[in-house]
């Protein structure tokens, strides 16, 4: 996707008034990223900033303002059904602009991006919960999949010991994957998404936020910041290896059961103040488990 092709998505946030307060585009590795934020609840890594990553400069672009309509359109969700607790939550939830492709496939495309995000979040959440579920676990090298720079740049300031790509047992067409860095410290970092299987842009969606959370962490390291939130709590427990004999446990138990997909309890179009423009979805499993939240002790980021 070429950046162009997003001007006039761009121009429908400055009719509405909806332009972000800053917009940062870095260079991390072999991706670009950008972020979108207003204010900043964090100093480390925080859910008030929106952030895109891709190898693709426009791609990256469209992934950061697709995250930054999926939480407009979940706050004003919330607003409208403030009695149902789950509503806030952002899981399942997927956003596509609804000018690049004809209106039908920008739809099928949002649903089936909905889909991918519940299953994975359903599927890593169950598989570290149930010890009795199967995985795949084998050896990452990122220089042979074309990410060498992300490889040199990880390694610049982690005392990286391996990467490790875990593909939990389901019965869905899908595939989720769990990327996995540890250090020689016996800490743990990771980054997961669900696609197509043996999908290189899934990896590539996977390695994005697995990079996203090492530099979060060297953030902590590097500035001597304490966690402020939850989520960098959890981040920080596993990746200085205070949680390494968790991890440890949990990818030594050899499991025998399947994930067995529940039904969907939402499977919709969300209506949101920009849906002239934007297609938001959202699909939810039947007694889907939170993902970020529960005990600090579950590695799920």
């Amino acid at each position: 996707m070429k950046a162009t092709d997003l001007s006039p998505i761009l121009q429908s946030l400055k009719n509405a008034a909806l332009v972000p307060a800053n917009i940062e585009h870095s260079i991390v590795g072999d991706f670009h990223m950008i972020n979108y934020w207003n204010s900043l609840n964090s100093e480390i890594i925080c859910e008030s900033v929106q952030c895109g990553m891709s190898k693709n400069l426009g791609t990256a672009l469209a992934k950061c303002t697709s995250e930054y309509i999926e939480r407009l359109a979940s706050k004003e969700n919330y607003d409208r059904h403030h009695n149902q607790t789950d509503i806030r939550r952002t899981d399942g939830y997927a956003c596509y602009p609804n000018s690049i492709e004809s209106t039908e496939d920008s739809l099928d495309r949002t649903r089936e991006n909905a889909l991918s995000e519940a299953i994975e979040r359903y599927t890593w959440a169950t598989w570290w919960d149930d010890e009795s579920i199967a995985f795949k676990l084998e050896e990452l090298n990122l220089a042979s999949l074309g990410f060498e720079k992300t490889e040199s740049l990880l390694k610049s300031f982690l005392n990286v010991s391996r990467i490790q790509k875990i593909t939990p047992l389901t019965n869905s067409p899908k595939e989720t994957i769990i990327l996995v860095l540890e250090t020689t410290q016996g800490g743990y970092l990771t980054g997961g998404a669900c696609g197509p299987k043996d999908s290189v842009e899934t990896t590539e969606r996977a390695l994005a936020e697995l990079t996203r959370h090492c530099l979060a962490y060297k953030k902590l390291l590097s500035n001597g910041l304490k966690s402020d939130s939850f989520y960098s709590e959890r981040l920080s427990f596993f990746a200085s290896g205070r949680g390494r004999k968790i991890v440890r446990k949990r990818l030594e138990a050899k499991g025998t059961r399947s994930i067995e997909l529940p039904p969907l309890v939402i499977d919709e179009l969300v209506p949101h103040s920009m849906d002239h423009s934007f297609h938001v979805y959202r699909c939810l499993f039947a007694d889907q488990p939170f993902f970020v939240g529960g005990d600090l002790e579950r590695l799920c980021l």
